[in-house]
């Protein structure tokens, strides 16, 4: 083997310990960036180096050099194959159980669990009720805001089935869907407010719970925006400021 350093700094030792200088190199050559120690001493080199013929040791290291990447792979598959976890005994949560008087792995929820940082203890402002009965104030200030946020909602979730009016006649009635009651009957107009909040929460016949859709927030704003179209579908003259009837009858 010849090897040559570009620094010349690096000597290669043969058995005999004594110093030979470099000799010239053969056509074919190739470049490395270390020097490679055998079973002959080499001092490292502070710079790219040139080395001929391949040894038993550039052999074994370009083998290595391929398997390490297989070798490191394979490791955390190994370790991975200890069934600890899927042995070990414990109940599915759809399977049946001898230990439970309903025969159900799957348990409910305790009562009164909350979740973390979910603790919800205006009922009147998240369920619509009080003591089981309906409110009939709303539990939030009335804004204008809360009136626009209100109608783009409504329009957004509910004018589809109820349209934008509230009578009934949304595009998907139209199209088959079963109609609901207009916020316009009796019925409708002399609910509690709550009553809107609950259906929505909870849902109603064919309609679902839209509580995953809707925040409580939100449900109270289209609560309030179903009183505005109830009162606007129902407005006399009569219920209007002055002001604002001399406006109306100028327009006649």
């Amino acid at each position: 083997m010849n090897i040559i350093n570009t620094g010349a700094s690096a000597r290669w030792i043969y058995t005999s310990d004594s110093a030979q200088p470099f000799q010239g190199l053969s056509p074919s050559v190739e470049t490395i960036k270390t020097v490679c120690r055998s079973h002959h001493v080499c001092h490292r080199a502070e710079a790219a180096v040139l080395m001929t013929g391949p040894t038993e040791l550039s052999k074994r290291n370009k083998w290595l050099g391929r398997a390490l990447p297989l070798l490191l792979s394979i490791i955390p598959l190994i370790a991975a194959c200890r069934r600890d976890m899927m042995n070990q005994p414990k109940a599915k949560p759809l399977s049946e159980s001898d230990f439970f008087s309903d025969q159900a792995n799957a348990r409910p929820i305790p009562p009164h669990t909350v979740a973390w940082r979910n603790a919800r203890e205006n009922d009147a402002f998240y369920t619509g009720l009080t003591n089981g009965t309906y409110i009939t104030e709303l539990p939030v200030k009335l804004t204008p805001a809360l009136m626009a946020r209100g109608r783009e909602r409504f329009e957004a979730m509910c004018a589809e089935c109820h349209d934008r009016t509230g009578s009934g006649n949304g595009m998907v009635v139209l199209r088959g869907f079963p109609q609901p009651p207009s916020y316009h009957v009796p019925r409708l107009r002399n609910a509690p407010i709550g009553h809107f909040f609950d259906v929505i929460t909870n849902g109603y016949g064919v309609m679902y719970s839209y509580a995953t859709r809707v925040e409580p927030e939100d449900r109270w704003a289209i609560a309030a925006y179903i009183r505005a179209l109830q009162l606007s579908h129902n407005a006399n003259a009569s219920d209007l400021a002055v002001a604002e009837q001399q406006k109306l009858e100028s327009r006649k």
